[in-house]
């Protein structure tokens, strides 16, 4: 058996070679495609989020509880995905979610946001995003036992069931933390934040810091230990 490539390949290398240059190009518009309706979803979704927060209709914090209640049926990983990637877009491509309503019914995207993703997958954009947080030096567990109708299930059936639950969480989470720095940004000055009362500022301020510190150390150990 030989170890290296033949001069003149079988009849069949040719017919392969034929199928991957027609085909390739297209799998890969689907998935590129693909990325520019999950960006506007998810701009759409952070549209909805901050319109129902300007209103009081969705207050602060609930809106992954208005998104349970109005289109439970819709994935949270996936609504995450979507989110974290238009948040991405817009803070690489300086793009106001309030901008979203001016192009929102064409179910179009404007021409700068196009340029940005063009020809791009999903995850070539998370990369890319990665990278310029990993470049900016400003950047900042499943409980035991059975799971609700895991019963009859296999040991391994239950423990994908336990890390699927753990991830919505965490992605719940995500968004949540998101909110609440955003939140943060808004509120901290004197005509708000600086009105509360000391002593609701000093639990407010342990609380801030004890987060912040545990934020820092975190970020600091997995440099260490070459981590994400």
């Amino acid at each position: 058996m030989t170890n290296k490539l033949t001069k003149n390949g079988p009849a069949w290398h040719n017919e392969a070679r034929q199928m991957l240059l027609e085909n390739f190009q297209r799998v890969h518009s689907l998935f590129t495609d693909a990325t520019k309706r999950a960006v506007w979803m998810g701009l759409f979704l952070n549209h909805i989020k901050q319109r129902g927060k300007e209103d009081e209709s969705i207050p602060h914090g609930q809106f992954v509880k208005w998104l349970k209640a109005n289109v439970p049926d819709l994935d949270q990983t996936t609504i995450s995905t979507y989110m974290r990637l238009a948040n991405g877009i817009c803070e690489k491509g300086k793009f106001q979610i309030r901008d979203f309503p001016s192009f929102a019914k064409t179910g179009a995207l404007p021409p700068g946001i196009t340029d940005m993703i063009e020809g791009k997958t999903q995850q070539q954009l998370f990369l890319e995003f990665k990278q310029a947080d990993d470049e900016d030096p400003e950047n900042p567990k499943s409980k035991r036992g059975h799971n609700k109708g895991s019963k009859g299930l296999t040991k391994e059936m239950r423990e994908k069931a336990a890390l699927k639950k753990e991830q919505d969480r965490i992605n719940e989470l995500e968004l949540e933390v998101i909110d609440e720095t955003k939140w943060l940004d808004e509120i901290t000055d004197a005509k708000n934040l600086g009105m509360m009362p000391d002593k609701v500022l000093r639990k407010f301020a342990e609380a801030a810091q004890a987060a912040a510190t545990f934020a820092a150390n975190t970020v600091e150990a997995r440099k260490s230990g070459g981590g994400k």
